[in-house]
């Protein structure tokens, strides 16, 4: 015999008889029989099987209680005892948690969206990191927040109405001069309206066509029959128009291509030449407050007060 071989492979020797009541012989003793085993084995699966069977019958009855409840709605609340007796608690104890859940997601569903207590609704309420990344991005609100606060823990006020007060004094000294620097973007605001406006009637516009052309131009006029209709007195007017437009068109063109390559070169436009001058002379008038703190609050800000848009 092998002692290690399984009892099933295991086999008589030949000098050897059959042991009593029909048992297996090995190097360790003697084992139960191999059909008692088996019967074992068999009845282990079979109580498996059934208490698998079992707990998915629990599962189902569970999950359609479960369901008819949550349909029932307030009758459920007036008459739990049916549902109840259905099931034990210990049963019913996996879906409570479930039911909770469902229940608050449905209400929460149902109820209007509501600002968390304590949010942020405006740059007075975000704390300094916040204002600091905002400003960053030149937002102009938050540089001005950035601005208050500054003046209050230079001036050690006690309240923001005080600062608020200084900073008022700040900002009409930000706008004192801009109504000259803002008349050149006034004067171009109202030239290319009215470029615009013009050159409708003098290109379809026949008395107009003509008196221009009888002024300025002294074309050959064309017969009454050609002339009926606006896009005739349009492809007679062209002529004429089509150079004034296309070169004033190509003018302007060039004008933006300069700008860009003058701001690669770090050469200011304008605009933000004019912001950075003013920011300077708001720090000159301030000495006592942060320098970059003004200039980049006079950068951030319009270039002329809207509520003063016109003179």
């Amino acid at each position: 015999m092998c002692g290690n071989a399984p009892f099933y492979k295991m086999q008589l020797a030949p000098e050897e008889s059959a042991p009593a009541n029909n048992q297996l012989r090995t190097s360790t003793g003697y084992e139960e029989p191999l059909p008692k085993k088996i019967e074992e084995t068999r009845s282990r699966e079979h109580n498996t099987a059934q208490q698998k069977s079992n707990k998915c019958n629990r599962l189902r009855m569970a999950s359609s209680v479960l369901r008819k409840s949550m349909m029932l709605g307030p009758f459920r609340q007036k008459n739990a005892s049916i549902f109840s007796s259905a099931l034990d608690h210990q049963q019913m104890a996996p879906f409570s948690n479930f039911a909770s859940r469902s229940r608050r997601r449905r209400v929460s569903k149902a109820r209007p969206a509501r600002a968390p207590k304590g949010i942020a609704v405006c740059c007075r309420d975000m704390d300094d990191l916040s204002l600091v990344t905002l400003g960053g991005t030149g937002n102009y609100p938050a540089q001005k927040e950035i601005l208050k606060r500054h003046i209050m823990a230079t001036d050690r006020h006690g309240s923001y109405d005080a600062a608020c007060e200084v900073f008022s004094k700040i900002e009409e000294k930000n706008y004192e001069w801009m109504k000259v620097t803002a008349l050149p973007f006034q004067i171009s605001i109202v030239a290319a309206f009215s470029a615009g406006i013009i050159s409708i009637p003098m290109v379809f516009h026949l008395p107009t066509v003509e008196y221009f052309n009888e002024h300025f131009v002294t074309a050959e006029h064309p017969p009454p029959k050609e002339l009926e209709t606006s896009l005739e007195v349009g492809s007679w007017s062209w002529n004429w128009m089509e150079p004034v437009l296309g070169t004033s068109t190509f003018i302007l063109l060039c004008l933006q291509y300069m700008r860009v390559h003058l701001s690669h070169l770090g050469i200011q436009p304008y605009t933000h030449r004019m912001k950075s001058l003013r920011g300077l002379r708001l720090a000159d008038e301030f000495p006592h407050y942060n320098k970059d703190l003004l200039i980049a609050y006079s950068e951030a800000s319009p270039f002329y007060n809207p509520q003063k848009l016109w003179i």
